[in-house]
């Protein structure tokens, strides 16, 4: 029993899920923010760029919310 009062406590699930969804809503008002930005542009390099930078952060967006498939699709992968 003495070991157990000497670790620390786990932190909350929720806390975790909580902060994931306030990255992912943080990311998604920035992707919509740069597609306005990029139609309101008349440069075509500049809205290439923009469109590059919103894709990447789809891409961790996507990632973040599918955390866990990914890492057990690396592992199975490993596996193989």
């Amino acid at each position: 029993m003495a070991c157990r009062e000497n670790t620390p406590p786990q932190p909350p699930a929720t806390s975790e899920h909580g902060r994931k969804d306030k990255v992912v809503s943080a990311l998604s008002t920035s992707i919509d923010t740069i597609n306005c930005v990029k139609d309101a542009i008349p440069n075509e390099i500049a809205k290439g760029l923009l469109s590059t930078f919103s894709g990447i952060l789809s891409t961790v967006k996507n990632t973040i919310r599918n955390k866990e498939d990914f890492e057990e699709l690396a592992r199975q992968c490993y596996e193989i």
